[in-house]
């Protein structure tokens, strides 16, 4: 069963008689950093700002809720005439941070971060985001904006296909190599080699000496598309595995969603960890395809806070800014 979700009103109307001044924002309060992005509605304008991780899974509420004020804040310095504030935050207890963030910035709206992952994808229209970051997490929405999620569950107990769970998994499975319960595997060099340790024991011990934090395993991820790419059975098989748990969410919401019948539905591909292609990316589209054989799969490579900026334009009733302003808004943030 995939988790219902109810898009705010504000993100779900098409107006355009909304303010012609003014900044909206949007907010991509993630794992990793949190990026805040201000548009000027009458000059389209870019300002940012920039600040921590802001997952209370990970960090703790309070925390989470301060990176967000604080890279808010950058973004529109002095500035009192915002008009939208639209955060897209992550983590397993949406309906807790969302409130959180509405008594510290009263006129925002709070989405999970997957919503606007999906508007990047197609701009609020029908499609399925899938995120593979830190964490992983997709979300479906249909043409009567029904939102079905699915993932999202966090890293310790789900996030597959993920950069933490490829990251934990590629140490697990050097550290079973090592013990002799595997066969070798280039992935236990390579770990030693990021690590700075003599073998995969020392680099177990000394990323549990450190906390061995979410970003950190992460962080490990990139061990196995390089082992992959020489050739390893184990690094390429776990990409595969990879690919094939983030195809099940789609599977999952598209069962949701009755999306079958939907061809050239848009499937957007968006997170760091979706770089590692080969064997992740082609379990994925050979799975997807046998449930939405007419899917349109593609990297999104907009950063997910352009999502943010256009659901914020929704809900300050101009919708027909995201033609005309959030391209240039889009080009000026690419590199964000």
């Amino acid at each position: 069963m995939t988790v219902v979700i109810d898009l705010p009103a504000a993100i779900t109307r098409r107006a355009t008689s909304g303010p012609q001044d003014g900044l909206v924002v949007g907010v991509d309060a993630g794992g990793t950093k949190t990026l805040a992005a201000a548009l000027d509605l009458a000059t389209g304008a870019v300002t940012t700002g920039r600040s921590g991780p802001a997952n209370p899974d990970a960090i703790g509420l309070d925390d989470a809720v301060a990176a967000i004020t604080e890279a808010v804040g950058e973004a529109t310095g002095d500035r009192e005439d915002v008009r939208a504030v639209l955060v897209a935050g992550a983590g397993t207890d949406a309906a807790t941070l969302g409130e959180a963030v509405v008594r510290a910035l009263p006129s925002a709206v709070f989405v999970n971060d997957v919503v606007a992952a999906w508007a990047a994808v197609a701009a609020g229209e029908p499609a399925i985001a899938v995120i593979s970051g830190t964490g992983s997490n997709a979300l479906g929405v249909d043409g009567e904006h029904r939102a079905r999620r699915a993932g999202g569950w966090g890293h310790v107990f789900g996030d597959e296909g993920s950069g933490h769970w490829l990251g934990r998994e590629a140490v697990g499975a050097a550290i079973r190599a090592y013990d002799g319960r595997d066969a070798p595997t280039l992935l236990g060099t390579l770990l030693c080699e990021e690590t700075g340790a003599a073998s995969a024991a020392d680099a177990v011990i000394g990323l549990y000496a450190d906390g061995a934090g979410k970003t950190r395993v992460a962080a490990l991820a990139p061990i196995v598309s390089r082992a992959a790419a020489q050739g390893d059975a184990a690094a390429t098989a776990l990409l595969a595995r990879g690919g094939e748990a983030l195809a099940d969410h789609v599977v999952a919401i598209a069962d949701a969603l009755d999306l079958e019948a939907d061809a050239g539905l848009p499937i957007g591909l968006t997170g760091s960890t979706w770089k590692a292609g080969g064997a992740l990316t082609a379990r994925f589209a050979e799975v997807v395809a046998q449930r939405l054989p007419n899917a349109e799969i593609r990297r999104v490579e907009t950063p997910p806070v352009v999502g943010s900026l256009a659901l914020a334009l929704h809900a300050c009733e101009r919708s027909d800014a995201i033609d005309t302003l959030l391209p240039d808004a889009a080009a000026a943030l690419a590199d964000a």
